[in-house]
Order: structure tokens, then sequence, then C-alpha cells
């Protein structure tokens, strides 16, 4: 016996915890003449907007426990509220109305009462009420629901304050009333007060006011339950009810209007609740942010019942309790636990998010185009986005809680940084990137131009390539910084450099020579005018024109193994080089004779020679036939007669 005991006192302790501990949420259902809207009610006071003209009807939570404490922000000949609803009559204003209602505890807040309206109580003695004082009505008894009152205050210009408890204007009319047989005109104001206590406060002249007033009881509504003379006021959206006996639809008792549905009064002559039972209902449930956007990552688990359902975002679920424990779930982290209201059929979890704005820069304080920026909790990967033209990347809708941001850029992580989200964040994340600048120069400090430059990364990937400018720089634009190979193509052949990417420029000597080729011929006079091109394998590097010396230079050269070729006439000399040290004097001899200024082919020339011989010798093999011709002497004889 004692065991169960301790069992049952330990669930009312882990139900009393479970509701009072966590935050409660409901909302409130707004009907006015064209729409049907829902506002969220996570805290005693919310804020409301009537259109001009309107006439509007606030649905209370009534499985919330709160009521009506305050409306601040209309006439209040123009509103009144009970525990189940307020009605807003904004037909006669000019502009729309923002209205405050404060809430507040109350326990007799419930989907379905049943309330007994007493006897008529009228104060035989007028109570006078002094200028710039006070008056206090407390109004005893158990079970009281609300008092019901009617003053009358003998003049039309009063200035009367009233609280103490929650109460609500029902009617203000002009009466006329005989006083030791003397008419006197007033003003009747019937007021509901929800509570037992009433001060009057007089701001203004001395008054005189009469009362009258009537307690209403409550009672709670069972099955099974024998009810007489009484009225049922209850939620059909939580409550279905069946009766039997005598009864009708009714006004509200106390403000004396119809109630707007969902809910219903009934008066009741005598009956037997028959049946009542919380309804199977389907409520739509939304996480949202502060500007009430659903956030698609949240994930809602309900806990109705002996089941639990779990939703992403929002959407429906089917419930038959009052009330509900749910938990959010965000990037898999618990962010709140709430006890959730049911009686409407949509409810916003309100959760607290932020928003962190970060500026993604480089070392140099510029800004980092299309970074992907990672947001991790717990070391999980929860969230990424790209970095926008102006190195900036937001994330929303983030819990709090301490998160690691990491910037990757080309594959590779340039950047982290820890944050602590308390609220929302703006801040700076620098990272290890910056542009790779080389300059390239010769052995003599000269700077080299188009120059062909790859940059090999991790994994002898490629990152960059392209040629130097006219001041020997290559930039390669957006680097992490780390550990690049290098690589320099310039005349068929490549220079291999290692380089540390710490920021600064970076300066590779390519070791380039000069060499000065005089080109002499057979007989070891100068050759001059002659083209002569310089080859690497076989592909041609260079080419010059001899000067009047015979001398070309060739400048920026890299050291090796090179074929030089003169054209001279009647063919090509091609000669065999090697370029060792730096500015070396290489010395050609062509098998070639420089003729008028002009190398001749040493073969053309012997030809040539050979032709003039031959040319020579015919011409003076005549020469000596015609002078044999000359000297032969022929004999004449002469006959005389």
């Amino acid at each position: 016996m004692m065991r169960k005991l301790g069992l049952v006192l330990l669930f009312l302790v882990v139900v009393i915890g479970m509701v009072y501990s966590k935050p409660r949420i409901g909302s409130l259902e707004v009907i006015m003449e064209n729409n049907r809207k829902f506002k969220s009610l996570a805290e005693h006071e919310i804020e409301l907007k009537v259109p001009s003209g309107d006439v509007c009807a606030v649905i209370l939570d009534t499985c919330l426990g709160l009521s009506v404490d305050s409306i601040n922000g209309i006439s209040a000949d123009e509103v009144m509220f009970n525990r189940f609803f307020i009605k807003i009559n904004a037909s006669r204003e000019s502009y729309d109305l923002s209205l405050k209602i404060s809430l507040r505890e109350d326990n007799l807040t419930k989907p379905i009462v049943a309330i007994y309206p007493g006897k008529w109580t009228y104060l035989k003695t007028p109570i006078s009420v002094k200028a710039r004082s006070s008056h206090e009505l407390v109004f005893s008894g158990e079970d009281v629901y609300c008092v019901k009152l009617k003053l009358t205050v003998l003049t039309k210009d009063f200035n009367l304050e009233f609280n103490g408890s929650p109460l609500t204007l029902v009617s203000r009319e002009e009466v006329k009333i005989e006083i030791n047989g003397v008419p006197i005109s007033g003003i009747e104001l019937t007021l509901v007060a929800y509570g037992n206590k009433l001060s009057m406060i007089n701001r203004g002249r001395d008054v005189i006011v009469i009362l009258a007033y009537r307690k209403y009881f409550y009672r709670e509504v069972s099955e099974g339950d024998l009810l007489e003379n009484c009225f049922i006021l209850y939620d059909s959206r939580v409550v279905d009810l069946k009766l039997s006996g005598v009864f009708s639809e009714s006004p509200d008792p106390l403000l004396e209007v119809a109630s707007p549905p969902p809910i219903k009064c009934l008066n009741v002559t005598r009956v037997t609740v028959d049946e009542l039972r919380r309804k199977s209902r389907y409520i739509e449930l939304r996480a949202v942010n502060r500007l009430s956007e659903i956030v698609e990552e949240a994930i809602i688990e309900v806990h109705s019942g002996q089941k639990v359902f779990r939703i992403k975002g929002s959407g429906l679920v089917k419930v038959r309790d009052d009330l509900c424990l749910v938990k959010v779930y965000l990037f898999g982290t618990l962010i709140g636990e709430y006890i959730v209201s049911t009686a409407a059929h949509i409810v916003e979890i309100p959760l607290d998010l932020y928003e962190v704005e970060l500026e993604i820069k480089d070392s140099g304080l510029r800004p980092i185009d299309g970074a992907e920026v990672q947001l991790y909790s717990y070391s999980s990967l929860v969230l990424k986005r790209a970095t926008a033209e102006n190195g900036q990347v937001i994330f929303r809708n983030i819990p709090r809680g301490v998160y690691l941001v990491k910037v990757i850029y080309g594959g590779e992580e340039i950047g982290k940084k820890s944050i602590e989200v308390e609220h929302s964040v703006r801040d700076i994340v620098i990272c290890d990137l910056a542009d790779l600048v080389l300059y390239l120069k010769d052995t003599a400090n000269h700077p080299l131009e188009n120059m062909e430059v790859e940059v090999y990364g991790k994994s002898s990937q490629l990152v960059a390539s392209g040629c130097t400018n006219g001041s020997g720089a290559f930039v390669a634009k957006c680097m992490p910084l780390g550990k690049y190979t290098v690589v320099v193509r310039y005349l068929c052949k490549n220079y291999t450099f290692t380089v540390f990417h710490k920021g600064t420029a970076i300066e590779l000597e390519i070791p380039l020579k000069s060499m000065k080729i005089i080109v002499f011929d057979i007989l070891s006079n100068t050759v001059s005018g002659a083209k002569i091109e310089l080859y690497a394998s076989k592909a041609k590097i260079a080419e010059k024109v001899l000067d009047s010396k015979g001398v070309a230079l060739f400048t920026k050269i890299p050291e090796g193994e090179y074929t030089i070729k003169v054209h001279c006439i009647g063919g090509v000399e091609e000669k065999p080089i090697k370029l060792v040290s730096e500015s070396a004097v290489i010395v050609v001899y062509l098998d070639a004779l420089n003729v008028a200024g002009k190398p001749v082919k040493t073969e053309l020339v012997k030809l040539f020679l050979m032709s003039i011989g031959v040319v020579l010798a015919l011409t003076l093999v005549m020469k000596l036939k015609l002078a044999v011709r000359r000297k032969r002497i022929r004999k004449i004889i002469i006959v005389e007669e």
C-alpha cells in the first residue's frame, strides 16, 4: 500500500513539475469579418491589430489556464470579455487599433464550466465617494466565478476609475430615479468583475453611487452530473457534450451577447450529462522564428497520451489531451521543451533563434567571394553557405550554443573560428588566404617578361597558370597560404621551385646567361650580315644578324647545349655549342669564305674557282691556238711575165 502511494506521489510530482517548469504555449483565434487567423500565445502579453470599422472576436485558449487581465488601446465602451472570448467593436473607429492584451494565471479558465447565478443584492445605503478618494468593495464567498455589478452614479459628470480585479464594462445607460420624490438623472454602469475586489477611484468631484451586485458561482462538470438552473459554457473545439433534459442555447449571461462560435452557452433548467469527453482533433504545430517564419530544419516531437509523433518544421498531429509535452530539436540538439495547448487549430512554437552574419576576409582584409563557410555543432556539420561577392554569409535560425566556423576555399581549409551564440552575432573571420605574388628575375636581377608559370598545390593539382608581366610579376589570386610547387617554362626548359606562401611576395631567380658568338670564315676573317639562329633540340629559340664585327649577342639563355645555324650563300652552316658560364664568348669557324662581306660556302667557292679555272684554261688554249695560227708563214711564188 505504501509503495503504491509512493508511486502515485512520484507521478504527481513529475506531472506537476512538467506542467509548471516548462513554458506553456497556446494560440488565440482571432475571428474578423473577412478572415480567421491565429495569434501565438507564448507570453502573458500580446499585441493585436484591429482594422478600423471591423468587429472581431478573440477566442481565448481555454486549455492554457489564462484569462484577460487588462486590454489597453481601446475605449472600455468598445470591448468586453469573459474567460472564453473577447468582443471588440472598432466600427466607429477611423483608424486601425493597436491593442495590448495582458493575461493572467487563472485556474477558473477551463474548456467547460457550469455557472450558477446568485441573487441580486442591493445596498440600502448609497456609497459616497469624495473627490480624490477611493472606495473598495470586497465580495466574499467560496466558489465565486465572477461578480456582476450595477452602479448607478447620481450624476452625468463624473470621473471614476475602477481597478482591483479584472473587470469589463457590459453597458452604460442614462437613467432617471427618484429619491425622496425628487427625480435625479444619472448613469447606470453594468460591470463584471472576475475576482473578489473592486476599487472605485474618484478623480473628479464628489459622487453618490447606488450599488447592486450579483455573484455567479461555478461548478466542475463531469459525466453523469445532474445540473439545474445554471448556464453551461464550453469550448466546442475541445469538448464533446451530450445532455438529456431541458436546456436551450442562450446568450452569455455575463456579457449579455451571443457567444461567438466555437464557444457555446446553454441555459439549463434540468439536465443530465450523458457524455462528456475530449474531442479527438487535429492541430497544426509550427516551429517558427521571431518573424513567425517556419523553421523547416526543426524536428517537433509531440508526446500525446502514450504516443509520440515527430514532424519536421510544421505538420498536423491528432490529439485528445488538453495539453501536450512538445520537444523541439534543431541540428540534432534539444533546444526547447514546452507544454502546448491543443485548443486552437494552429499553434506556433516560437523558438529562440538568432542570426549569425560573418564577413570572410583574406589576410589583407579583402572580402573572399565564393568561399564555402561551414557551421559545426559538437563536431557535426549543421549548415553550409557560400560567401557573396562582398565576402558575407548569413546563417539564420541558429539556436544558442557554441559553434565552430570553418572556411573552405579551393577544396582547402583556409580558416576557422569559434563563436558563441547568445544573441544575433556579427563577426569577421580572417583566413589564411592571399594573392600568391611571384617575381621572376635572372641572375643579373633583371625582370623576366612572358615567362610561362604553372602553380601546383596538393596532390600535384594545377591551381594557377599564366605568364609574367613586364615587371616579371605573376599573380595567382586568392591562394591559401601553404606549400606550392612552381614550374617555370622558358625556351623549352623547365625550372621547378618549392615555395611557401605566407602572404608576401616571393622572388624566384632563373639562372639565365648571355653569350657572345663571334663568327669567322675559313681564312679567320670575321663574317658580318649573316643571319644566325639558335636552336634547342629542334626548336628555334632565337635569331640574330651578325654585326660588322661578326658578333651576335644572345641574352637570357638557359645554360645547356644548343645548335647554331648560320645562313651562308650556298647553304647553312650548323655548329653545336655548349653554354655553361656567365657571359660566355663562343668562337665559331665556318667552312665558308667571306666574299664581299657575305659568307659563301667553301664548296661553292671551290666550284666557282674551278669554273674560273676552266674558263681561264679554255681561254688560254684559245689564245695559244690563235697565236700559233698567226706565227705560221706561207710561201708565195711570184711569176713575172
